[in-house]
C-alpha cells in the first residue's frame, strides 16, 4: 500500500517538474520578503530583562548623568553638552 501511495505521488511529481519548480520559486521569493523585514537590536539592555541588578544600576547610572548634563566618553573622559554639541 506505502509502496501505491509513493508511486502515485512520484508520478505526478515527474509529470510536472515547471509546477513544482514555481512552487519552489514562489516558496523562496516569500523567505526572501520576509527575511528582508527582519531587525537587528543591537541595544543589549533591551534584550535582557529589566529587572535585573545590572540594569537597574546601569540605568540608574545612565539618568543621573543625564540629570548633570555630563556624559562619559568612551576614552573615559567626561564631556560638556556644550563641547558635544548636544543641548
Amino acid at each position: 500500500m506505502r509502496e501505491r501511495i509513493a508511486n502515485v505521488i512520484t508520478d505526478r511529481l515527474y509529470k510536472s517538474p515547471g509546477l513544482i519548480a514555481l512552487v519552489i520559486l514562489i516558496i523562496v521569493g516569500l523567505s526572501g520578503w520576509q527575511m528582508s523585514k527582519l531587525t537587528i537590536n543591537y541595544n543589549q539592555l533591551e534584550l535582557i530583562p529589566q529587572n535585573l541588578p545590572s540594569v537597574l544600576a546601569t540605568s540608574g547610572c545612565s539618568s543621573s548623568l543625564e540629570a548633570t548634563g555630563t556624559s562619559s566618553s568612551p576614552s573615559g573622559a567626561k564631556t560638556s553638552p556644550v563641547e558635544t554639541g548636544r543641548r
